[in-house]
C-alpha cells in the first residue's frame, strides 16, 4: 500500500502558519501592554516623589511662590500624561481582545482540518489492517491448498488393500439382490 498522504497537508501548514502569526501578534499587543503599564507606574511614582519633595520643602518652610508654581506646572504634566497612558492602555485591551478572538478563529480553522486529517489516517490504517488481512488470508489458503494437494497425491499414490476377490463379490451382489427381492415377496 502506498504511504499515507493527506491532500490538504498544505492547507494545515498554511493554518498553522496563520495561527502562529497571530500568536506572535497577541504577544506583541500584549508586551506594548505591559510596557505601557510600566510607564504609568513610572508617572505615577514621579507623582509620589513630586509630592513627598513638595512636603519636606514645606515643612522646612524653603518652597517658594516660584517652586510651588513648578510642582504645580509639573504635577499637571504627569497628571495628562497619566491620562494619555491610561488610554493607551484601554486601546491595548481592546486590540488584545480583538487579536485574542482571531486566535480562537484561527485554532478552529487548525482544528477543523487536523481533524480531517486525523480521520483520512484512521481510514488509512483501516485499509492497510484490510490488505494485511486479505494478504494474510491468502497466505493461508495457498498453504492450506498445498496440503490438500500433498495429501491427495499421498492418497493416490497408496494401494488400496481389497479384502475380497472378485467371485466372492458376485456372490454377495447376488444374495444381498434376492434378500431385496425376496423381502418384497
Amino acid at each position: 500500500m502506498k504511504r499515507f498522504k493527506f491532500p490538504l497537508e498544505r492547507l494545515l501548514e498554511i493554518r498553522r502558519h496563520k495561527e502562529n502569526l497571530i500568536k506572535n501578534e497577541l504577544a506583541k499587543a500584549q508586551r506594548k501592554k505591559v510596557k505601557l503599564l510600566q510607564e504609568k507606574e513610572e508617572l505615577l511614582n514621579k507623582y509620589k516623589q513630586g509630592l513627598n519633595e513638595l512636603k519636606i520643602m514645606e515643612k522646612e518652610n524653603i518652597l517658594s511662590v516660584q517652586k510651588f508654581n513648578n510642582f504645580q506646572s509639573y504635577f499637571n504634566f504627569l497628571k495628562n500624561e497619566t491620562e494619555k497612558k491610561d488610554k493607551l492602555i484601554k486601546l491595548s485591551d481592546e486590540e488584545i481582545a480583538i487579536i485574542s478572538k482571531k486566535l480562537i478563529e484561527a485554532r478552529k480553522e487548525r482544528k477543523i482540518i487536523e481533524r480531517l486529517k486525523e480521520k483520512a489516517l484512521k481510514k488509512y490504517f483501516y485499509e492497510l489492517q484490510k490488505e494485511e488481512q486479505e494478504f494474510f488470508d491468502e497466505v493461508g489458503m495457498n498453504k492450506f491448498i498445498e496440503k490438500m494437494i500433498k495429501e491427495e497425491k499421498t492418497v493416490e499414490t497408496k494401494e488400496i488393500p481389497i479384502p475380497l476377490k472378485l467371485p466372492e463379490i458376485e456372490d454377495l451382489t447376488k444374495k444381498l439382490y434376492n434378500e431385496i427381492m425376496g423381502g418384497g415377496k
